[in-house]
């Protein structure tokens, strides 16, 4: 009877080591468990934003290489002497050039519905240019029930951030920060919606901070931030972004209105519009470079 008791006790110890040595491996084994998948979290959000920048950043490289090819038609020695609002009417029309010679990854645009920039340099009754029905940069559209409350935040963010007094550096950081939220956060879709207004955003800020200064045949004084080369072919030639440290003094105030017009116009077609996906995207491409070439004429 004995020996029972003391093998019944043994067994009983032997049983009590086992649990304890199978939940202390769980929670050992837990532990990374989760770490690894924070880990993995951590380096696909950098992957993800890069994705959406392959597929939208042609938005941003749009907005430079129209500003550019529009420039030049304004400084054409015909286009010297205008008034503003006849620089604007050549604008138009060399901005439809433009679009139709446009290629993303070698093809044409499916958006060839140019009378969407029609009439956004009428001047009003006080001379001003009429860019509130023609381009809808007055305010931020109202988002449609299909896009999530967290898209539209994201976007509003990016435009909001021209309303801070900070250096270039400062600025696109932000902006930056906020697409990388968006795509860690939203569904692909409205995360590319959000990387596309992001590009616009980069892509006007880095150009109308180099470029305000005499663009459109204001004055002689040339652009500093692209190069077009001399013997380029082709309607667009070759537009260069020279590399260089953002500077650390503020972007200033004119500079920002025209940056924050383009982004409110592409904002409040993708806002409105955007269930209609990659026509939305390319709309808002053009609207915003609209935008941003009408602001560019009146602000210099």
């Amino acid at each position: 009877m004995e020996k029972r008791l003391r093998y019944a006790a043994m067994t009983l110890v032997t049983v009590a080591v086992s649990v304890m040595t199978v939940v202390s491996c769980t929670r050992d084994a837990t532990a990374p468990s989760i770490a690894h998948e924070a880990s993995q979290r951590e380096v696909f959000v950098p992957d993800r934003v890069q994705d959406l920048r392959d597929k939208h950043g042609w938005m941003g490289q749009y907005h430079t290489d129209a500003l550019a090819f529009v420039n030049a038609r304004l400084g054409e020695p015909k286009n010297k002497g205008r008034s503003r609002l006849d620089k604007c009417r050549v604008a138009s029309a060399a901005l439809k050039d433009f679009h139709k010679s446009f290629r993303k990854s070698g093809r044409a645009l499916s958006y060839n519905d140019l009378s969407t920039i029609d009439g956004f340099c009428d001047a009003g009754a006080n001379g001003d240019l009429k860019m509130v029905a023609s381009v809808g940069i007055s305010g931020t559209a109202a988002p449609r029930a299909d896009i999530s409350a967290a898209a539209s935040g994201y976007m509003g963010q990016i435009e909001s951030a021209f309303d801070a007094d900070v250096s270039l550096g400062d600025l696109q950081s932000s902006i930056y920060q906020v697409e990388s939220a968006a795509a860690s956060t939203l569904a692909p879709d409205e995360a590319g919606a959000v990387s596309g207004l992001a590009s616009i955003a980069i892509s006007s800020s880095d150009y109308w901070n180099s470029n305000l200064d005499g663009w459109g045949g204001v004055s002689d004084g040339p652009g500093t931030a692209y190069n077009r080369s001399a013997n380029a072919s082709g309607i667009l030639g070759s537009v260069v972004l020279t590399p260089g440290r953002a500077p650390s003094y503020s972007v200033g105030s004119r500079a920002r209105a025209i940056m924050k017009a383009d982004v409110m116009a592409a904002l409040s077609t993708l806002l409105a519009e955007w269930w209609m996906g990659m026509i939305a995207f390319e709309k808002a491409a053009i609207r915003g470079a609209a935008a941003s070439i009408v602001a560019g004429i009146f602000q210099t």
